[in-house]
Formats: C-alpha cells, sequence, structure tokens
C-alpha cells in the first residue's frame, strides 16, 4: 500500500483528480516496486537490455478524488506471461474504492524495441509480487 496525498496540481477545473494523474501514480508505484527489488527502471533497463512500455492502460473510475485526500493505492503484479507483464492497481479514500485498473506492459529490447521473451532473472524478481504467473511461462 502507497499514502498519496492529491495535491492541487493534480486536479482539474472541476477540482477533482485529473484522470490520467491516476496512471502517473501508478508509474510511481512501479517505480517503488523495483526499489524494494534493489534496483531501478533504468537500472533494470541496464540489467536486462529490455524495456517495458505501456500498451494498455484501463481504469474504471467509482468517485473522485479531490485536493488534500489521502488515498491508498495498492499496486501488484497480476500476470507475468510469456512477454508482458500485467499491473493490477486498485485506489481508496477511508477505505472505499475509487478506482482499479490495470496496465499492460510489453517487453521489448532496448536495440531494436521489438518484442523479446521476459528475461528469467526479470521473471524471477517480479515473482514473488505477482499473484498468477501466466501457463506460457509456467509450460516452456
Amino acid at each position: 500500500m502507497i499514502p498519496i496525498r492529491v495535491e492541487w496540481c493534480d486536479t482539474d477545473l472541476a477540482g477533482i483528480v485529473y484522470y490520467a494523474n491516476f496512471f502517473r501514480y501508478c508509474e510511481m508505484a512501479e517505480s517503488e516496486l523495483f526499489r524494494r527489488l534493489g534496483t531501478s527502471k533504468t537500472g533494470m533497463t541496464d540489467e536486462f537490455n529490455v524495456l517495458l512500455p505501456r500498451v494498455r492502460a484501463h481504469c474504471d473510475y467509482h468517485a473522485p478524488a479531490r485536493y488534500n485526500d489521502l488515498l491508498e493505492l495498492r499496486f501488484w503484479v497480476g500476470r507475468i506471461g510469456k512477454r508482458s507483464i500485467r499491473y493490477e492497481f486498485e485506489f481508496r479514500r477511508e477505505g472505499r474504492r475509487i478506482a482499479r485498473g490495470h496496465l499492460i506492459t510489453a517487453c521489448v529490447s532496448k536495440e531494436s524495441f521489438r518484442s523479446v521473451e521476459i528475461p528469467e532473472g526479470l521473471a524471477a524478481m517480479l515473482a514473488p509480487y505477482c499473484r498468477a504467473i501466466a501457463r506460457a511461462r509456467r509450460h516452456r
């Protein structure tokens, strides 16, 4: 769980968190995940020679978040596939869910930007944070 205090700059003219900022908060959570793994997004890129660009982003919004709200972000690895990672996330305010969604990243070569299999070392690092490892990876 990552606490996030909504700042004035995160809101739109209606006084609620601009929808895209939920994805920015998820970027912060992903960076924190890699820190917990003892690396960073750039360190992971250098170590495994891959990039993890977003190929899908989805969020269902159930209630607005406003300036100065304290949000709880729950962020986890939902699935490690052969060539992609699915992150799941949920935002809560005072115990009530206000948004839920997922991000899918492709694994691509740093040089060619073409899809490649997720390196075993990277999959092993993420596995403890994953709720479901894809069958494709288990049945290679």
